[in-house]
C-alpha cells in the first residue's frame, strides 16, 4: 500500500481535467493533456471515431462543439491503468500556436472538463499508486534541474532508487517491531541477547546512513538551482576580470579605478556537471560614498548566502588588515583562494601566509619546457623520455590541483597564484574549481539522491527516535518504550514515500509543480 488515502480525499480528483503540458508560447507542437473517465467519450466526440486502440497515435482534425474543424492534430488515447496517471488519458498534439491551445482548452471546458491544478496529473499518478511520493517529487526535479549533476540524481530518484532504500529501512524496522511486540505479549520472557545485539547493530547502521543522507541534503538547493558562487575581495584585486573570464564575455566593467563595481552582478554559468550562479560583488573597503556603502552591504549579504566563495587577492601587494577582516567573515570550507597578478610577483607577506601556494605560471612554464624537451626527444626517437615527461607534467597538474589540503585555520591550503590576464591560466583554474566542487559535494555524489527538505525533516525525526531506541537497547530495559520509539521512526520514514494520510503534505508537494504535469 503506497498511500493510505481516504475516499473523500480522492473524490476531489474523479472528474476529467485538461491542461497544456508543454511550455506556453509559440512552438512547432503543443501537447494538451486530458485525464479522467470522460477521455474515451471526448475522443469519440472530437475526432468522430467510434473505435480506436489504446497507445496508438491517430491523425485527424480537432473539431469543436460546433463541429467546426480547428486544427490538424495527432492524438493518442491511453486506457485506464496503462497511463501516466493510472486513469484514462487523452493527449492531443496540435500546432504550437497559443490561439489554438486556448480554443482547445475552452472547448474542453465546454464539454465538461475542468482546468487541471498545478501538479494534478502527477498527484493523480500518486493517488492511483502509479508512483510513490519520492518519485512524484523527482518528476519536478527532472523538469527543473539546472545542471547535469542535478539531472542525473533526479533521474535516479525517478527510477525509484531512493524509494527502494527507504523501503528497505521500513522493512527492517517493521521486522524489529514484530519481534519486540511478540515478546511484549509474554512478559515472563525477555528479548534474547542475540536479537538485542543484532537489532542494535542494525539501528546503528541505519543511524549512520541517515546521517549521510542529511549531509547530502545540504547540497540539495545548490545542485537543484545552481551553486551560488560569490566572487569577493578588496578593490582592484581582479574580481570583475575573473567574472568575465569564467563567463567568456565582458559582462562586468573592468577599471583600474577603485569602486567601479557598486552593485552585485549575477549570471548563470554552465560548469558541467554543475551549474554556477556566479555573482560579482563590490570591493570591500571603508568609504564615505553612500551609494558605494549600499553596494558593500549587498556584498556582505551575498557572502552569507554563498555556497562557494572565490576570494580574489592581489598577491603582488603587501598583506593588509582589511584582508584579515574579510577572512573572518567567511566560512572556510566554502572558500577557494586565488592570488591574482602573479605576473607582478608574489609579495613576501602574502607568501608567508600561503606556504603551499600553487604557482600556476610555474606549472605552465613546466608544461612548456616538457613539451619542448618532448619534441626534442621525440625527434631523437626516445619513447622512454616522452613517457617520462608526460608523467612529470601530469604530476605537476593533477597532484597539486586536485588533492584536498586543509590548513590549520580550516581554509583550503590549495591556493592558486595566477594571472587572470593570462588566458593560459584559465584551464588550470577551471580544473581546480572542478576539483573543489567535487570535494564539496562528495557526500551527495556518494549518496546518489536529491534529499529534499521534507525528506530531511522526516529523517531528523527518525534519527532522534532511533538514537533513543539504541540507548534503550544498550541499557536492556523498557522494551515497550523501545517499540514505541521504533514505531515513531517507522512513521517518519513512511512519510517520505507517502504512506501517510496527510492531505496537507500532498498539497505542499504538488503545489510546486507546473500546470499540466
Amino acid at each position: 500500500m503506497l498511500a493510505n488515502t481516504s475516499f473523500f480525499e480522492f473524490d476531489k480528483y474523479v472528474d476529467t481535467v485538461a491542461a497544456l503540458s508543454t511550455p506556453y508560447g509559440v512552438s512547432g507542437i503543443a501537447v494538451v493533456r486530458f485525464s479522467g473517465s470522460d477521455c474515451a467519450r471526448l475522443a469519440r466526440e472530437v475526432f468522430g471515431k467510434e473505435t480506436f486502440e489504446a497507445r496508438r497515435a491517430y491523425h485527424g482534425f480537432y473539431r469543436l462543439v460546433s463541429r467546426e474543424p480547428l486544427d490538424e492534430v495527432v492524438w493518442t488515447f491511453f486506457a485506464e491503468g496503462c497511463s501516466y496517471t493510472g486513469e484514462a488519458m487523452l493527449e492531443v498534439a496540435c500546432h504550437g500556436n497559443p490561439l489554438i491551445v486556448r480554443q482547445i482548452l475552452r472547448d474542453a471546458f465546454q464539454r465538461g472538463c475542468r482546468q487541471a491544478e498545478p501538479g494534478e496529473f502527477t498527484r493523480r499518478a500518486f493517488l492511483n499508486h502509479k508512483i510513490d511520493l519520492c518519485r512524484a517529487e523527482a518528476v519536478a526535479d527532472v523538469i527543473h534541474a539546472q545542471s547535469e549533476k542535478a539531472l542525473n540524481l533526479a533521474q535516479k530518484q525517478l527510477s525509484g532508487s531512493f524509494s527502494r532504500e527507504i523501503d528497505a529501512f521500513i522493512q527492517q524496522l517493521t521486522d524489529q517491531i514484530a519481534v519486540i511486540e511478540a515478546y511484549l505479549d509474554f512478559p515472563e520472557e525477555d528479548l534474547p541477547e542475540e536479537d538485542r545485539k543484532h537489532f542494535l547493530e542494525q539501528q546503528n547502521s541505519l543511524i549512520r546512513t541517515i546521517e549521510r543522507l542529511l549531509r547530502a541534503h545540504e547540497a540539495y538547493v545548490p545542485l537543484k538551482d545552481g551553486i551560488r558562487t560569490v566572487i569577493v575581495g578588496l578593490p582592484n584585486a581582479g574580481k570583475s576580470t575573473l567574472f568575465n573570464k569564467l563567463l567568456g564575455f565582458e559582462r562586468a566593467i573592468v577599471s583600474a579605478i577603485p569602486g567601479t563595481t557598486r552593485d552585485f552582478i549575477a549570471e548563470t554559468l554552465s560548469f558541467e556537471p554543475y551549474a554556477l550562479r556566479l555573482v560579482d560583488t563590490a570591493g570591500l573597503r571603508d568609504t564615505e560614498n553612500d551609494i558605494e556603502r549600499l553596494g558593500l552591504e549587498q556584498t556582505r549579504e551575498q557572502l552569507q548566502k554563498a555556497d562557494l566563495i572565490l576570494w580574489v587577492i592581489d598577491g603582488s601587494q603587501p598583506w593588509k588588515d582589511d584582508l584579515e577582516t574579510l577572512k573572518a567573515k567567511m566560512s572556510p570550507e566554502k572558500v577557494l583562494i586565488l592570488l591574482n597578478k602573479a605576473d607582478c610577483g608574489l609579495h613576501s607577506s602574502v607568501a608567508e601566509r600561503f606556504p603551499q601556494v600553487i604557482d600556476v605560471l610555474r606549472v605552465l612554464k613546466a608544461e612548456e619546457d616538457s613539451a619542448a624537451v618532448a619534441g626534442d626527444k621525440e625527434a631523437e626517437g626516445s619513447v622512454f623520455w616522452k613517457k617520462e615527461i608526460m608523467q612529470q607534467k601530469e604530476a605537476v597538474c593533477l597532484s597539486d590541483l586536485e588533492k584536498k589540503q586543509i590548513s590549520s585555520d580550516g581554509f583550503s591550503s590549495s591556493v592558486l597564484s595566477l594571472s587572470l590576464k593570462n588566458e593560459a591560466c584559465l584551464p588550470l583554474l577551471r580544473q581546480r574549481l572542478k576539483a573543489f566542487l567535487d570535494e564539496r559535494y562528495e557526500d551527495v555524489s556518494n549518496v546518489g539522491f536529491l534529499v529534499h527538505e521534507r525528506h530531511a525533516e522526516a529523517l531528523r525525526q527518525a534519527h532522534q527516535s532511533l538514537q533513543h531506541a539504541s540507548t534503550l537497547l544498550e541499557q536492556r530495559n523498557s522494551d515497550d518504550c523501545l517499540a514505541a520509539d521504533l514505531k515513531e521512526a517507522l512513521r517518519s520514514l513512511e512519510a517520505i514515500v507517502g504512506r501517510v494520510d496527510y492531505e496537507q503534505v500532498l498539497d505542499k508537494v504538488f503545489s510546486k509543480f507546473c500546470i499540466g504535469k
